[in-house]
């Protein structure tokens, strides 16, 4: 099995809303974090963690491409579409080729970083009364 065939079972696990989770890994034997739908169909194998690593590449952020801590967060701060568009990029993007799937994807970080710091600066900025 290869990391694009993990990526659409785990995808195929979890599209549906009421088969996704946050804040749990699993939830009895239908309900699933993107984490543990890589884990289900490819338990904790290289070619999970080759599937794990190819998400994060697309993540607008990152905290090491070594750490499962990425793809979690991920799942528990975002909406199921968001997590559910993680996936399709990823999957588009290896069977593409990668190139324009990347380019969204560092618009997509820039746009993140940006709103950040716009948020940062008005924090700092004292309150006018």
């Amino acid at each position: 099995m290869t990391p694009v065939e993990v990526l659409e079972r785990a995808h195929a696990l979890i599209e549906d809303p009421r088969h996704w989770c946050q804040h749990a890994g699993q939830i009895g034997d239908s309900k699933r974090c993107a984490t543990a739908a890589i884990w289900t169909v490819a338990g904790h194998s290289e070619v999970a963690c080759a599937a794990r690593l190819a998400l994060t590449e697309y993540l607008p952020f990152s905290n090491g491409p070594f750490s499962w801590g990425t793809v979690v967060w991920y799942n528990d701060h975002h909406k199921h579409f968001q997590v559910m568009r993680l996936f399709r990029l990823t999957i588009a993007s290896a069977k593409a080729g990668g190139k324009a799937a990347r380019a969204q994807a560092r618009r997509i970080r820039q746009q993140v970083i940006a709103m950040r710091k716009s948020a940062e600066t008005a924090a700092r900025e004292p309150a006018h009364v």
